[in-house]
């Protein structure tokens, strides 16, 4: 009988262990890009809450950065998507080798990528986001794939999520409408009173 009750013990534990390995499995796919193995959207939007909640909390800085690739839809039009996908799989582990442990990168849609850099100021920002640029430049890719980066600092530029997700976009649309391949700050013009 204690065999038996052992037995059925054993099997009742096999599946709350194998249930919790589908949900932690399931879990990550849920915060993860399936194509470049870095996070998502999802996971972009509960680390910078987290973060700026730390950041408030501390009286930290921290850098968002938008990143968008100049030329990837001449190089997916050349090649095909197979091909884009492949690139975009290279270049998105560059990215992630330049950036430190502690730094967050994701793919926000498409071709653009978000960084979080924690307890950074904008001048280290740049360098970072010159490092990322030079690097993928410097790749033999044709048509040749390069970045635009923009640049947001929190509490500098914004407090606000969304705000600080929008003015590191302008600054990044603004990098590509002066030509592409170049880092931008955001510009906030001063209010008169």
């Amino acid at each position: 009988e204690a065999i038996r009750l052992l037995s059925s013990l054993s099997a009742q534990i096999a599946i709350a262990i194998d249930n919790a390995r589908l949900y932690a499995e399931t879990k990550k796919l849920s915060l993860t890009d399936p194509l470049t193995q870095l996070s998502n959207r999802r996971s972009f939007d509960i680390f910078i809450d987290a973060e700026i909640k730390r950041a408030e909390r501390y009286r930290r800085t921290f850098v968002v950065m938008m990143i968008d690739f100049d030329n990837f839809k001449n190089y997916n039009d050349k090649y095909g998507h197979t091909a884009g996908d492949i690139v975009l799989q290279k270049l998105s582990r560059i990215m992630k080798d330049i950036i430190r442990d502690v730094d967050f990168l994701c793919r926000f849609g498409g071709d653009e990528f978000v960084a979080i850099l924690p307890e950074t100021d904008a001048s280290f920002a740049l360098e970072v986001a010159e490092r990322m640029r030079k690097k993928i430049a410097a790749q033999k890719i044709h048509p040749k794939i390069t970045l635009s980066v923009g640049i947001a600092s929190f509490p500098h530029d914004a407090r606000d999520e969304d705000r600080l997700i929008d003015l590191a976009d302008q600054a990044c649309y603004e990098a590509k409408q002066r030509g592409g391949n170049r880092v931008l700050f955001t510009f906030k013009p001063k209010e008169h009173k």
